[in-house]
């Protein structure tokens, strides 16, 4: 919201806090697309000079939805729960060599 207040829509290089390997590509910000709290404003403007191999999302304008606001506001927000079927794996890696088998429980890996 501190973003926003300024009159202009912040681009992404504005809403990247943190520099971090984890977001030093710019996908974070299409995943917070994806999953609702900010919207594309205006497409990503040209490279300025020096710039020339940042990421598009670093140029893009964004704006606050509903559900973003609301997370500002409160710190959290409404997000549906859709699980991945698995067929009987746990979601992850298999910790110390076990395997998750929805039949039977935990069972040894092969």
């Amino acid at each position: 919201m501190r973003a926003e207040a300024g009159g202009e829509r912040p681009t992404g290089r504005e809403l990247k806090l943190t520099p971090t390997p984890f977001t030093k590509d710019g996908t974070f910000l299409d995943h917070l697309v994806e999953c609702g709290p900010i919207a594309v404003a205006a497409k990503p403007t040209p490279p300025e000079r020096g710039r020339e191999g940042e990421p598009a999302q670093f140029r893009t304008r964004y704006k606050l939805t509903k559900k973003g606001r609301h997370a500002a506001v409160y710190g959290e927000y409404q997000q549906d729960y859709n699980p991945v079927p698995t067929g009987g794996q746990s979601p992850g890696p298999p910790m110390l060599g076990y395997t998750w088998n929805s039949k039977s429980g935990r069972t040894a890996s092969p």
